[in-house]
């Protein structure tokens, strides 16, 4: 898909400016009235809350940044890609309409982002200062050509106080920014040290790899012990116990069984209807986790076999599979076990 193109010097678009439905915080999403774009709403203290929203049907998934720096909201038909080191891009893989790059920095300095947005202004004579939503960010719009086609890239710089943000939209010549926009407003930005709640989220790429990672890590263990392959079928799962009983696994090495708890989730998604990788971030952990959407529930893999192990209890793989299903339908949680 259309890559990024260099900053070169353009002409300066124009966007719309406002704070999007999915946005706002938890308690105050208490919609009293619909109208021509315009959410009545009633705000924790009581206040009115009039705000002109992006799309009154729009979905979207949720992401933070490895490492918690920031977090944002993107159309649920889009998927994150490899942007680079340090870059998160989004778009459409369907049905493109446009290309979403995020980046952010930090160099210790409380006040970094205000600098960070500064030197945009200073650097940059098409930029201005426009708000979106809560930001005001330093805003321009480069135009460029590429095989034959025109573009528009939409570029935003944001004061994250200790944190400068940078994020660029880049659509079809004469499009609007909006999409992009409302990616912007909807940035939190996390200061050093903060503390969030653990939350689920749709699975990014970064434990896409892990996964892989553990598939392969599994596989050569496999092959080194008893010569086998990895199918990531239930077919694997007594070629796993083997694994298991030839004490091949190190109790001091946690990574071990990590992945054999990953593998042994990936066997479930493939095996059984109705689960779906996602990513788990709670303080320094941030992992692939299975997740049963319509009952919210979520299989951890280090409780299959980890937790386990650093206590000192037996594993068995038939029994760490079969208490997979708990998060479906009917089912209980690990927790109550």
């Amino acid at each position: 898909m259309l890559p990024l193109p260099p900053r070169a010097g353009g002409q300066r678009g124009d966007i719309l400016s406002f704070l999007p439905l999915f946005c706002l915080p938890s308690q105050e999403r208490f919609p009293l009235l619909w109208r021509k774009g315009v959410a009545v709403f009633l705000g924790k203290d009581g206040r009115f809350l009039f705000l002109r929203v992006y799309s009154m049907s729009h979905r979207v998934k949720r992401f933070i940044s490895p490492g918690g720096w920031f977090a944002m909201y993107y159309p649920q038909e889009w998927n994150e890609f490899d942007g680079g080191e340090g870059t998160f891009l989004f778009y459409n893989p369907e049905q493109w309409n446009g290309n979403f790059r995020i980046s952010a920095y930090r160099d210790g300095q409380s006040d970094y982002g205000a600098k960070f947005v500064e030197q945009e202004l200073a650097d940059n004579p098409t930029a201005v200062r426009r708000r979106v939503g809560k930001w005001m960010c330093a805003y321009s719009c480069e135009e460029f050509v590429e095989n034959g086609q025109q573009y528009d890239s939409h570029f935003w710089l944001l004061d994250g106080g200790d944190t400068g943000i940078e994020c660029s939209f880049t659509v079809l010549h004469g499009t609007p920014g909006e999409v992009g926009a409302a990616i912007v407003a909807s940035i939190e930005v996390r200061p050093i040290g903060s503390k969030v709640p653990a939350e689920v989220i749709p699975l990014r790429l970064s434990e896409m790899y892990a996964i892989e990672e553990a598939c392969d890590h599994v596989t050569l263990l496999l092959k080194k012990k008893l010569s086998a392959n990895l199918q990531v079928g239930e077919g694997d799962l007594e070629n796993l116990q083997r694994l298991v009983e030839s004490q091949t696994l190190s109790a001091k090495k946690r990574e071990h069984w990590m992945a054999l708890g990953i593998v042994l989730c990936a066997i479930f998604a493939n095996e059984v209807e109705g689960v779906e990788w996602c990513t788990l971030v709670d303080g320094n952990r941030e992992v692939p986790v299975l997740q049963c959407p319509s009952t919210r529930l979520v299989a951890d893999p280090m409780k299959l076999f980890w937790s386990k192990v650093r206590n000192g209890e037996p594993c068995n793989v038939f029994d760490a599979y079969d208490r997979l299903s708990d998060i479906l339908p009917g089912k209980t949680t690990f927790e109550e076990e």
